[in-house]
């Protein structure tokens, strides 16, 4: 999130790391935001944890992307995924 303070980013990445580290123990596949949503525009103005329009159509498109690309019936998996999968 482009606009939290540094020592905010950081406790998050502890959090952040906890549910990527249980993700994959338990083979759960994970789309990590903090990929999807890069820049300042991404995020609301009212809260710097939402996203704003630009970043809910980013989200959703990955999403959609994921379930459109990933082998039918194996949606379960370690996998971390950030940008939209199948596109460069």
């Amino acid at each position: 999130m482009p606009s939290l303070p540094e020592e905010q980013v950081a406790a998050l990445s502890y959090f952040n790391d906890v549910i990527v580290e249980e993700a994959a123990r338990t083979k759960v596949v994970v789309l990590d935001l903090r990929l999807v949503c890069e820049v300042e525009e991404d995020y609301s103005l009212r809260s710097p944890i939402e996203p704003s329009t630009v970043g809910g159509k980013k989200i959703a498109n990955a999403m959609a992307s994921l379930l459109t690309h990933w082998p039918e019936g194996q949606l379960g998996g370690s996998l971390v995924v950030g940008k939209t999968c199948g596109k460069a």
